[in-house]
Order: C-alpha cells, then structure tokens, then sequence
C-alpha cells in the first residue's frame, strides 16, 4: 500500500470546504445521489401483544445507535407488525442515523450487522454498493457529527434533523470504493485497539474492586501480616470536619491548591490545610472521594479529614471509598451530607500501621496500571482523530 499526501482545506468544524482542490478521483456528493434513504415507526404500544410479545425481528430504537455495528437491540417487534405497520426489515450494511432525542442523540450512527427495522427517530442508509462503502459512510458520518448538531442547534426550535438534511449531506469520498474500503478498514483497525483498550481498562476496574473487597474487609491477608483488625466508628479514626468560608475576591492566587467537592479548581495562600488530606462532598457530589497529597485549602462545600489519628492516608480514602457517603444525605430539595451519621458509621481497620500501608500500596499500584493504560486509550483515541481528518478529506491517500 502506498501513501501519497494532498493538499485540501479543512473548515474549523471539520467540514471540508468544498471549493479547495480534492483529488482529481474524489468527489463531493450529495447522499440522496448515491443512497436511498427512508425511516420507520413505532408500532403502537397499547397493542403489545399484538407487535412486541415474543417478536423475533430486531428493532432498532436511539439507544441502541453506539456509533459502530449494531448486531443487538433492545427491542423486538412481531411479523404482524410488519404486516399491519409502516415498518420494514433493513438488510445488514444499512447505516443509520438518529435525527432527534436531545444533542446527546443527534447523529448518532450505526452500522446494522443484522436484518433489523427502525423506529421514526432514524434516518436507514442504504448506499448504492457499486460507489459507496457503508463503512465508509459510516466513517463520515461519525467524524462529521459536529455537522449535525449545527444544523438542529440553528434551523429549529425543539433541536433535531430531517431525513432531507440527511439527503442533502455532501458526501467527500473516493470514487473508487477500493479506496473506501482501505481508508475504513485502517480505521476499523484502530478502533479495534481502543475497543481492546476498553475492554482491559474495565478488566484491570473489576479486578481491582474485588481486591478492594477482599483487602478492605480483611476477608484476604497480605502475607506477613497477622494481627488482628478492630472495629471503630469514623470518628475515632479519621474524623471529618467542614471546611472553611472564603470570599470570593479571595480565592485567587497562591501556594495552595483550593479544593472544591469535584477537584482542584483554584490557590489560595490562607487557611492551608497539611496534606496529605481527603476530601468529600457535602451536597452535589455527595459520595465522591478525592485523595489530595500536597497542602491545600478545603472549600466550604467540602468536608476534609483533619487528623488521620495515626492511620495512613492513603489507606483511609481507599476505606472511606467503599463507605458510600451518599447513604448519609438528608433533606428535601438538595440533600446534604449529615457528618454525625458518618461518624457514628463502623469500619473494620488493620491495627497494624505497616499492613494499612502495604493494602495502600497495593491498591496504588492497581491504580498506576489503569491510569496508564486510560493515557494510552486516550492517545490513540487523538491519533484515530488525525487519521480521520488526513484520510476520509483526502489529504493522505491509501492507494
């Protein structure tokens, strides 16, 4: 395979200005001239029975569109709602396109692996096979999908598309569908390892909240470790104190990291708190756990561990992070933090100093590893974007 670099003009959006010079075998073309198009419907819910019990024909709804093959769905529909319904069955190689249920759903896609009908909220692409790939289609459309929210966002009052904008889409693409096949294919291949990335980040999460399970709980001993665990309440512990009230004109420059419920937001000079420290929400956040290792100053939103009482630091917020503290939120309207309930809350702890560390350290190092496999996701996550901005405008060609 060679490469060959060209030259074309990418708007800010993303979008391709259709005026620059393409490759003398591209083409700009609307999606109307080279697929069909239609959508379906939703057979009435009142007649359940009669359209979904024990249907057998995939039904696809938004929820089940994730940008890639769709080879499940939610829901089934009957053969007596293809019958007596506007629905019809879409063969595999069908990309589908939500054109409404909020920005988190507009142009969503999905490429159907199974024979599936639609519901009214999605546009099927059906691309003529003799010029268009439907994975390269698809492709587009997810690089693309900026387009679409600028479209819904500007044309209506309640946010969505139409199948007509969808038909109108210019289409950049090589008119030879080898091309389009190679440019998707090397894609595939890198969504591959982030999806294989993916998979193991989850692994590595669920390996370590069963250790957590087990070593948190003392139901699992590190070797060299014997002495026994005592049961005390949060307060004997590691106590938990509100933090302080600042002015706002304040909060502006200095040493300190200013701590907020949902991370470091801002420095501050005064009323610094020694680190290491622990920090909760009291209301919004409640139940999140942050470990901060340098000095810092807790916002008043906050509650802050003052005195670890001889325990270790880091092993108090691996502890305090399978506690739950939303279990403790009291109130109508926004509930808050209630710290007497916390303090009163049993803990089994390690009495042994060295063992709270070595648990900690174990933990630690589990986090190391996700964190930086979660870097190396994110990073070929970036490089997919570059390859999708050189290959599907074509300024780098596979030929």
């Amino acid at each position: 395979m060679t490469v060959v670099q060209h030259s074309v003009h990418i708007r800010s959006d993303g979008s391709v200005d259709e005026t620059s010079s393409l490759p003398a075998d591209w083409a700009v073309t609307p999606i109307a001239e080279i697929c069909s198009t239609s959508s379906g419907t939703t057979p009435p819910r009142n007649m359940y029975d009669r359209y979904y019990r024990d249907g057998t024909v995939a039904w696809v709804k938004t929820l089940d569109l994730n940008n890639s093959d769709v080879s499940t769905t939610d829901e089934y529909v009957t053969q007596i709602s293809l019958d007596e319904t506007a629905l019809r069955v879409y063969p595999p190689g069908t990309v589908l396109v939500a054109m409404y249920g909020g920005f988190n759903q507009i142009g969503r896609t999905g490429l159907l692996r199974i024979p599936a009908t639609v519901n009214q909220a999605i546009t099927a692409i059906q691309p003529n096979p003799n010029r268009l790939s439907s994975e390269f289609l698809l492709a587009t459309l997810n690089y693309r999908v900026g387009h679409w929210r600028s479209v819904a966002s500007s044309s209506r009052k309640d946010p969505n598309i139409t199948s007509q904008d969808i038909r109108d889409f210019n289409l950049t693409h090589p008119k030879q569908i080898e091309e389009q096949r190679a440019i998707a294919e090397a894609l595939s291949d890198v969504d591959a390892l982030i999806g294989a990335l993916d998979k193991l980040i989850a692994k590595k999460r669920a390996i370590k909240l069963a250790t957590m399970q087990q070593l948190l709980t003392g139901r699992k001993r590190l070797q060299g470790f014997s002495k026994r665990w005592v049961r005390k309440e949060i307060k004997e512990f590691a106590p938990l104190q509100r933090g302080f009230d600042l002015p706002t004109y304040k909060i502006s420059a200095g040493p300190y990291p200013v701590i907020y419920s949902n991370g470091i937001l801002n420095h501050h000079s005064q009323f610094m708190v020694k680190g290491p420290g622990i920090v909760t929400g009291r209301s919004g956040t409640i139940g999140k756990v942050i470990f901060v290792e340098q000095d810092f100053w807790p916002h008043n939103t906050t509650l802050w561990v003052t005195s670890f009482k001889a325990n270790n630091p880091l092993f108090v917020y691996y502890l305090y992070s399978t506690v739950g503290f939303e279990r403790f939120a009291t109130g109508s309207g926004v509930p808050t933090f209630n710290r007497n309930d916390a303090h009163s809350y049993e803990l089994l702890v390690p009495a042994d100093q060295d063992e709270q560390a070595a648990i900690a350290s174990v933990l630690s190092d589990m986090d190391a590893e996700i964190a930086a496999l979660e870097c190396r996701r994110d990073k070929t996550k970036f490089i997919k974007q570059g390859m999708m901005q050189e290959l599907l405008t074509g300024r780098i060609r596979l030929i």
